[in-house]
This record gives C-alpha cells, sequence and structure tokens, in this order.
C-alpha cells in the first residue's frame, strides 16, 4: 500500500506493530520466542526455552526478525528516499550509488543520525517520517545546521539538496507519553 500512496500513517502503523507486537514475542536476553502475547488482565508472557517447549512460533515465527530491516527506507521512481523507521542501520542503494548510516539508540534518546558515505555526489530529496508520537516539529540540523522543515500532506519532512560523502541530518525529536 505504501507503494502506491507513501503515508506516514501506514508507517506509524507498521512501528507501532513492530515496537509493541513483534519485538515484544521475543526475549531480548535469549533469543527465545514465545507463542502469543497474552493481553488479558493477570496475564503475563511465557517464553519458550531452549529444550522443553517448541510452538510454531518458535520454528516459523522467526522469520519476522529478518524482516526488519524491508521498511527502514523506501524509494520512488526518481530521486527520492524515505526514511521511514528509526533503527540503526546501513542503506545501499545501488541505483543511484548512494550509501548511508543510519545511527540512533531508538526509542531510549530522542534522535536519529543519517550520514552519507558514498564518493560521489547525488541529488536527492530525503523525506523522514513525522511519527505521531512527535506532537512538535523536531529539530532537524543538515551538516550541523539548523534548518527549517515541515511535514507535507503524507506526514514526511522533506530536505532536498545534492548530498555527499561526510554529509549528515540529524533529527531530534519531542518525545512525549501519549495514548
Amino acid at each position: 500500500i505504501f507503494s502506491w500512496s507513501p503515508s506516514s500513517v501506514l508507517m506509524d502503523y507498521y512501528e507501532r506493530a513492530l515496537y509493541n507486537h513483534i519485538l515484544a514475542s521475543q526475549n531480548p536476553e535469549n533469543g527465545m520466542m514465545c507463542y502469543f502475547v497474552p493481553l488479558r488482565m493477570g496475564t503475563k508472557k511465557q517464553f519458550s526455552d531452549s529444550f522443553n517447549t517448541f510452538t510454531c512460533c518458535v520454528g516459523s515465527g522467526v522469520e519476522n526478525h529478518s524482516k526488519y530491516a524491508e521498511q527502514i527506507y523506501s524509494q520512488d521512481a526518481g530521486n527520492t528516499l524515505f526514511v521511514n523507521l528509526f533503527i540503526p542501520s546501513a542503506l545501499n542503494w545501488k541505483e543511484k550509488g548512494i550509501m548511508l548510516r543510519q545511527e540512533t539508540a531508538f526509542p531510549d534518546n530522542n534522535n536519529t543520525t543519517l550520514t552519507f558515505q558514498q564518493a560521489k555526489a547525488a541529488k536527492l530529496n530525503i523525506r523522514i517520517r513525522k511519527p505521531s508520537w512527535n506532537a512538535v516539529m523536531p529539530v532537524v540540523f543538515v551538516n550541523g545546521k539548523k534548518v527549517l522543515t515541515e511535514a507535507d500532506g503524507t506526514g514526511y519532512y522533506s530536505i532536498a539538496g545534492v548530498f555527499k560523502k561526510g554529509d549528515s541530518i540529524r533529527v531530534e525529536f519531542d518525545m512525549q507519553v501519549y495514548a
């Protein structure tokens, strides 16, 4: 759906499902899985163990975790790169000769930094998702200089320019608790 009609609403849903449900199904201490995440009062998640429990999710559900990188970035037919998720990653957009790295500790902190690593300059329109949890306009820095940007009708901040090796875009979000 996103490829037909890019929208931050779709990526907000993707992010909520990823962080609140999919990542919650894996034990961060040992990688074991839980069959389901109960939502009733008084219940708790139970993770499988290495030798005594095995459910379908331990085997078939594990492939979900290899797919997280699929929507971190998207592209259009031109020179637009969408930054949909704030996950530490590296992008190699071979067709355009673009290489960049995203560094962040989200959701433990409020910022992400994109650093370009390709050898030659490239003209790009970088569109960074305005997450629904960000109530105010984030602070955006390009190569350390604060720039003004506003979200468009699809919920993305647009930063256009020619980017070369060493250039960076840093976005600082205002993280607030919401319900």
